[in-house]
């Protein structure tokens, strides 16, 4: 499986509010990963790591506080649960661009 470099479009659902976010990916050999986020909640870097078909990820926002997203790869689409300190949990699904 190829690693999750790249650019990634993806989608939350928290409660009532969605939005669609940028992330820039960038995996390291280790599973490390790193990069930005562009979104709702403005932009950050991003830090997280990847165990096989399984990625974590968080960021810290000024609007959603921490951010944290848990989920799992299939091919080119990445989908599972996040977190927004400001406003709950909620799903994330989204396509390698």
């Amino acid at each position: 499986m190829d690693n999750l470099t790249g650019t990634w479009k993806l989608s939350a659902k928290v409660g009532h509010n969605s939005g669609t976010a940028t992330f820039e990916f960038v995996e390291d050999n280790g599973g490390k990963l790193t990069g930005t986020y562009t979104g709702l909640v403005g932009s950050a870097t991003i830090e997280g790591i990847v165990n096989g078909a399984n990625v974590e990820f968080s960021f810290d926002s000024q609007a959603g506080g921490r951010v944290t997203y848990k989920g799992t790869r299939d091919g080119e689409r990445l989908s599972g649960t996040c977190t927004y300190q400001a406003a709950g949990e909620g799903t994330f699904e989204g396509l390698k661009t």
